[in-house]
């Protein structure tokens, strides 16, 4: 084996990193095959995409086992909502935080909830915010509560 350039350390692929600057210099002992670079990282991102999507269709057949309300991964995700529902609206204020979280999850399962960008605090581009006061929050409440309350299963 050839012996370490002055200066030089060994990343755990093999690749020689400068201790100075912290860039690779040097490539692993497989050549540059062996690490991606601008020529191979199509291939590496086309066989990460299709890894990814075996694991998604793999979770929906998983899903689709555990569906109590129908044979499809949608009706899984029908039941995990139902369930979901039912904590955020738990009476009891033992469930406090977790019926809050409930809520939360429900709320961005169906839409009602925009999930903001992963430690951005942005919103999703098709999204809209809007700011309300109490009154304003009351005054809207006012109008969907009675609404709520007269929706029923009965064929309306």
């Amino acid at each position: 084996m050839d012996a370490l350039p002055a200066g030089l350390i060994p990343a755990k692929n093999g690749a020689l990193r400068d201790p100075d600057t912290g860039r690779i210099v040097a490539n692993p002992p497989g050549g540059p095959t062996s690490a991606i670079n601008s020529s191979n990282a199509v291939e590496y991102h086309k066989l990460y995409a299709q890894k990814r999507l075996e694991a998604e269709l793999a979770a929906s057949r998983g899903l689709a086992r555990v569906a109590v309300s129908g044979p499809s991964e949608f009706d899984a995700w029908a039941d995990i909502a139902q369930n979901m529902a039912g904590l955020a609206l738990h009476p009891d204020p033992k469930y406090g935080r977790v019926s809050v979280e409930a809520a939360r999850v429900v709320g961005q399962m169906t839409g009602f909830i925009a999930e903001r960008g992963r430690n951005t605090g942005e919103l999703p581009a098709n999204t809209l915010q809007i700011t309300l006061n109490n009154d304003g929050l009351a005054a809207i409440m006012a109008g969907i509560l009675p609404i709520l309350r007269n929706s029923g299963d009965d064929g309306e």
